[in-house]
């Protein structure tokens, strides 16, 4: 799913990094795959602390519940443009706030068709693993027992973490 997110941004923003902000090809590519892996960075942190509702939020569009994760990506975006491609910083934030709200939308447009199965396909999903059994380790056995089937016979919460 984030190889076609990335095609998509790249086709929508690559004549600009190069006109607006002088990247080359290489560069262009660069900072498209950065800015991919700004996100996923972000999301992977997020479900790991459990803070689903930014990123439901994104899926369904509400920019005031993911305003969180969009500060974060863009912020995390820019300290990798400075830092891998050795942009200045002034530029680097231009292009973060030019780059970053197409990734979002784009990334937001993608779950809306996907779903929360859509999330969990771009995040590993051992970090969600690790929240259940966090939660699970609190339980009696035959509360863990009946989790485990419960969810089981669910496909994971009707396939929401497969």
């Amino acid at each position: 799913m984030l190889d076609v997110i990335l095609d998509q941004v790249k086709n929508a923003v690559g004549g600009e990094l190069t006109q607006k902000f002088g990247l080359n090809d290489e560069e262009q590519k660069e900072s498209v795959a950065l800015a991919g892996s700004s996100v996923i960075d972000v999301f992977k942190e997020e479900v790991s602390k459990g803070n689903l509702t930014e990123l439901m939020g994104l899926m369904h569009g509400d920019t005031n519940a993911a305003s969180g994760v969009f500060k974060q990506v863009g912020a995390k975006y820019v300290s990798s443009l400075v830092g891998k491609l050795g942009v200045d910083e002034k530029i680097a934030q231009q292009i973060s706030d030019y780059v970053i709200p197409v990734v979002v939308d784009t990334v937001g447009n993608k779950l809306k068709t996907e779903g929360a199965s859509g999330i969990m396909s771009m995040v590993n999903t051992s970090a969600v693993s690790g929240l259940f059994d966090t939660f699970k380790g609190g339980l009696p056995d035959d509360a863990k027992e009946g989790l485990d089937g419960a969810l089981g016979k669910l496909g994971g919460l009707g396939g929401f973490f497969k």
